[in-house]
């Protein structure tokens, strides 16, 4: 519409293009200012897919960091058989080699009581005393230390809200099984071991329903279908018992499973093992190079006639790699014995920043002292009293150190600086510690009832703490995760930038128009006047 008036004007006005003379100055004033923001904008978009990049391979770091946490050493090998073997705490490991051979799981006492119509027949009223022991020979010996438990049945009980009773009690478990259409039993199973064995008392007091009585094992224990037992093998010769088919305190830092009896002794191999722990070093450092070259090739400079990076000079590329520096060089205590390096398992930085792996340092290193390569992938609470259990919870809250815990045998009261414990007895006789405070906060302590003193280490490992600097880096007040707010901020408002550009453009174009519209219709009537004269003029002469 604007050009057609302009077109309809200029038949009789200054005869220029003023349709293109007004797109020319519009272009020339807001060209130049769109060029520059597009420009930033491509720089932006450009620093935000370097970022995340970035912040893709520190995910994939932390995803091998999670799997390489707890790794150790020592490892367990051997040809065994319905015996499995792990580490439970690599710290307490000796090498060794011991014999194994299985001859009896432990097991749980199972009852089956037999001859319901239904899962929801109705039992009669009373009170269920469930005693916990031995049976042998045909005799119940009560365990003294442990209180029976009852239970009351209330009128109109279903077999079914029995066995939900029963499986209420700890220990115990029950559950209705159909046996054939119209028989149905409650079966009770108890926990492994030969002292887990229970004896039921039955007190009906109901009128209605099946008997309580029925489920009275005091005279006879008919409804025994498996008897409680203990685990039994040969220990290095010795035989052994054990309530549960998982044992472990049988070897230090070992759990067995037992999971059938054994053909014959079994052969368990305890020791470090250096070929796997060089492959497993390697590949974590090759998994740190890869996230520095990824960070150094988008911050290059440019020197030398090079395209600099998308994030040269960007300080949260800066922050990425002092991180993954830092980390690397850092020493790691409460590991016992002067801190442990990086650098002393052969691993040296390049002059790129790299870094590499000498094996043959490694080899003298391992070979020396093969429980320090544990302080790079295990973090490690442990006791000077070697009978002290203890467990890491969480260790993020938890401060590398030495401290000493002190207790008194006869209150149970127990001081980890100065943080008051409580202890809290267990069924074994020993007494656990949960530390709520203080710079082993999270770390449980289980210790023998005479224990008075213990020195206790914590050290967090390389893994970890590459994992703390990997999360600061990217979270959401870490470098990465600040510098991609920015960015996208920066985004937000050139886009708003453009579009107010984009709203100038218009208004220049309607200014101009207007004005070059007032300017044709002057010029449209002066040359109309001009005519009129000219014609005037022209008439005279012909007059004269």
């Amino acid at each position: 519409m604007v050009q057609d008036i302009l077109t309809s004007l200029n038949t009789n006005g200054t005869g220029l293009d003023l349709s293109t003379l007004t797109d020319d100055l519009v272009e020339a004033e807001i060209a130049p200012k769109r060029a520059i923001v597009e420009r930033r904008m491509e720089a932006t978009e450009a620093s935000i897919s370097a970022l995340g990049r970035i912040r893709s391979e520190f995910d994939q770091l932390g995803g091998a960091l999670d799997n390489l946490s707890g790794l150790s050493a020592m490892t367990l090998s051997g040809a065994l058989s319905g015996l499995g073997a792990e580490l439970s705490d690599p710290s307490r490991v000796r090498a060794a080699e011991h014999s194994i051979e299985v001859t009896q799981l432990a097991q749980g006492q199972v009852l089956d009581f037999a001859g319901f119509a239904s899962a929801d027949a109705e039992v009669r009223a009373g009170t269920l005393q469930i005693d916990f022991g031995r049976w042998a020979g045909g005799t119940f010996t009560a365990d003294g230390a442990r209180a029976p438990a009852t239970i009351s049945v209330a009128e109109g009980t279903t077999l079914r809200g029995l066995a939900e009773r029963i499986g209420e009690v700890e220990g115990l478990s029950a559950s209705v099984v159909k046996v054939s259409e119209g028989d149905f039993s409650l079966t009770v199973r108890g926990a492994e071991g030969a002292d887990n064995a229970i004896r039921i008392a039955a007190s009906p007091t109901g009128a209605t329903g099946a008997d309580l009585a029925r489920f009275d094992t005091t005279a006879d224990n008919a409804q025994q279908v498996q008897a409680a037992q203990d685990a039994r093998l040969r220990f290095d010769g010795l035989e052994v018992a054990r309530a549960s088919n998982r044992i472990g305190d049988l070897i230090d830092g070992v759990t067995l499973t037992l999971n059938q009896v054994s053909d014959g002794p079994q052969t368990l191999r305890v020791g470090p093992d250096a070929d796997a722990a060089f492959d497993v070093l390697q590949g974590f450092v090759e998994q740190i190079n890869t996230v520095r070259a990824t960070i150094s090739e988008a911050a290059r400079t440019g020197v030398a006639g090079g395209d600099p990076g998308a994030l040269a000079g960007d300080q949260a590329a800066k922050a990425a790699l002092r991180a993954l520096e830092d980390v690397t060089s850092t020493a790691l205590g409460g590991f016992g014995g002067p801190p442990v390096r990086l650098a002393e398992f052969g691993v040296a930085t390049r002059r790129d920043g790299s870094l590499a792996l000498d094996r043959d340092r490694f080899d003298r290193a391992f070979a020396a002292d093969p429980k320090r390569f544990d302080a790079l992938f295990s973090d490690r609470l442990a006791a000077s009293d070697r009978s002290v259990g203890t467990s890491l919870g969480r260790g993020d809250a938890m401060v590398p150190g030495s401290y000493t815990f002190t207790r008194d045998p006869a209150t149970g009261t127990a001081q980890l600086g100065a943080t008051t414990l409580e202890g809290r007895p267990l069924d074994d006789g020993r007494v656990f510690y949960a530390i709520r405070s203080g710079p082993l906060d999270g770390a449980g302590l289980v210790v023998e009832p005479d224990l008075t003193r213990t020195e206790l280490t914590y050290g967090r490992s390389l893994v970890s703490e590459l994992s703390r600097a990997v999360d600061a880096v990217t979270g959401q007040s870490g470098a990465i995760g600040l510098r991609e707010r920015a960015l996208q901020d920066s985004m937000s408002e050139d886009s708003a930038r453009l579009d107010a550009l984009d709203t100038r453009a218009a208004t220049l174009e309607e200014r101009y128009t207007s004005r070059f519209t007032a300017m044709e219709q002057v010029v449209a009537e002066i040359n109309s006047t001009a005519d009129y004269l000219e014609n005037l003029v022209a008439a005279w002469n012909q007059e004269g």
